[in-house]
């Protein structure tokens, strides 16, 4: 696990030290710091790996330095994508108009100050990586054994996925983003997905004929981005495998839901990253209302969740998480759709940041009372 992380931080840092030509002397010095120290540290990985089942100090320090890592890789994140959209605003003024070239001229001005501003920001940051990086970074203290060299630089490798291609030892295969997005015609992710432990991004937007997830999903635990999942009862992926996924960030779609065992397993409440979340159900019509009701009952997502839509729910009602402002005190979105059985409403009055909501066809309500509005407040 820790491995995969190092190895993801030190890749970014390679990138950006490359790319950045113009970086101040400070921060470059920081960025080759962090390098030696993180390069050093992977050296002992393994023995590390080994020891910790029988030595708690060992493991302590190797969570300690997963911990630290995740924070340095999504600072190194951040940053490559401010990389990368610089290099696509010059792009587009290539074959814009001469009138935006001028524009951008001007903007190119503002931008050096702003570079030198974000690079000082990225800077700090650094700094502070060290620092903490500096409490574990004694290791022979621990009394590790150096098992590999140093990590060298690996070959860019391409996004698209042959799964007959897909072989040798598990920390060599190294994706870290995987796009698929408006692939209309697939209909299942490879067996083999599983044996890239570093993927980070797994898109699949508007890829509406895929409805085969392989098992080994579990396995994915550097995985900030997943489109969407589907699950198809004891083929393939299980909802439990969501459970190790803790840093899935931004929107996640979960389809199938009618074909669950149980919902709890995925742990949806430790996943803080998640800011958008939908969940549906199987559109076929079915008597299984309690059964439902117990699904949606063990999903319940993080309190930082900011949207949530739920799409042909069958049960009766809705769980009580769903009007507890303390279970949801961010959320400003709510779309219920096509929840054909349900005959009342949770009182979403009691959510204080509720700001949006959107009711489509809800047959077996009979009113909407005061309670599904009320705010505690007169």
């Amino acid at each position: 696990m820790a491995h995969a992380v190092i190895s993801g931080v030190l890749e970014q840092l390679r990138f950006i030290l490359q790319t950045e030509v113009n970086l101040l002397v400070g921060v470059r010095k920081e960025g080759e710091k962090l390098t030696d120290t993180l390069s050093l540290i992977l050296g002992v990985l393994e023995d590390a790996e080994e020891k910790q089942i029988k030595s708690g100090i060992v493991k302590g320090w190797l969570e300690q330095l997963t911990r630290i890592s995740y924070v340095a890789d999504d600072v190194l994140d951040e940053w490559k994508t401010e990389i990368l959209s610089s290099q696509i605003q010059l792009l587009d003024v290539d074959y814009a108009p001469l009138s935006e070239k001028v524009w951008s001229c001007l903007f190119s001005l503002f931008s050096c100050l702003k570079s030198d501003n974000v690079h000082n920001d990225f800077g700090s940051k650094m700094i502070d990586i060290n620092e903490r990086l500096g409490t574990v970074r004694d290791i022979t203290l621990l009394n590790l054994t150096e098992r590999q060299s140093r990590e060298e630089p690996r070959p860019v490798t391409s996004s698209i996925v042959d799964d007959s291609e897909i072989y040798g030892r598990v920390d060599d295969i190294y994706c870290i983003m995987l796009k698929l997005n408006e692939c209309y015609s697939l209909r299942k992710l490879p067996e083999g997905i599983w044996k890239l432990p570093n993927l980070r991004h797994l898109e699949l937007k508007e890829t509406f004929a895929l409805n085969y997830f392989p098992r080994g999903l579990e396995r994915l635990r550097c995985l900030r981005t997943l489109s969407r999942v589907k699950f198809n009862g004891g083929k393939g992926c299980q909802i439990g495998e969501l459970k190790l996924l803790d840093h899935i960030q931004g929107e996640l779609r979960i389809e199938g839901l009618g074909q669950v065992a149980d919902p709890i397993e995925a742990v949806l409440q430790k996943k803080e990253k998640l800011r958008s979340l939908d969940l549906r159900f199987s559109e076929e019509r079915h008597d299984d209302a309690r059964r439902e009701e117990s699904v949606l009952n063990g999903l319940q997502p993080h309190t930082n969740l900011a949207k949530l839509y739920i799409l042909f729910y069958q049960g009766n009602k809705f769980p009580s998480w769903m009007s507890n402002n303390i279970a949801l005190p961010n959320l400003v979105k709510l779309e219920l759709r096509d929840c054909t059985q349900c005959s009342e409403l949770p009182a979403l009055g009691r959510l204080q940041n509720l700001e949006h909501l959107e009711l489509w066809k809800l047959g077996s309500v009979k009113r909407i009372g005061s309670r599904v509005l009320w705010t505690g407040k007169y």
